[in-house]
């Protein structure tokens, strides 16, 4: 049986390894990759924003963010998830390793958000700066 889901992992790392991957800020977006502790502390000083975790239902559920709204980027309805959203709040999003939350941040722009910031190696650099986590299994909004 033919997995579409094989076929969009596959076409995200063959672009990834391609090239350099990066959203680019314009006039009317705002894209950053922030390190962890950036990140903290732009989150800290944020209080209308969204906090995404575009990894995997089961990746979430280990471990995530506090505060954290799982949308699967590897799943066909990431795009209409985001279409929920208030596009005028800042975003922050976040994947395991940044691979994922670029192209999850490149959606965004194209649905009309107007700020982005990313956090640079992921959930992987996040937890080994030791900032906090929850396991708190919040899903989508």
């Amino acid at each position: 049986m033919f997995s579409y889901r094989l076929l969009l992992i596959s076409a995200v790392a063959l672009i990834s390894m391609q090239s350099c991957f990066t959203v680019k800020s314009n006039k009317q977006f705002t894209y950053k990759k922030l390190s962890p502790h950036e990140y903290s502390t732009y989150l800290k000083d944020s209080s209308n924003h969204y906090l995404i975790d575009v990894r995997t239902p089961g990746e979430y559920n280990k471990a995530h963010m506090a505060g954290a709204h799982n949308y699967d980027f590897l799943a066909f309805h990431y795009g209409r998830d985001v279409d929920t959203l208030d596009r005028s709040r800042t975003a922050f999003v976040y994947c395991q390793t940044c691979h994922r939350s670029p192209f999850a941040a490149r959606i965004m722009k194209h649905k009309g958000f107007k700020c982005v910031y990313d956090l640079r190696g992921g959930f992987a650099k996040w937890t080994k700066a030791g900032l906090s986590i929850a396991s708190d299994n919040k899903q989508k909004q």
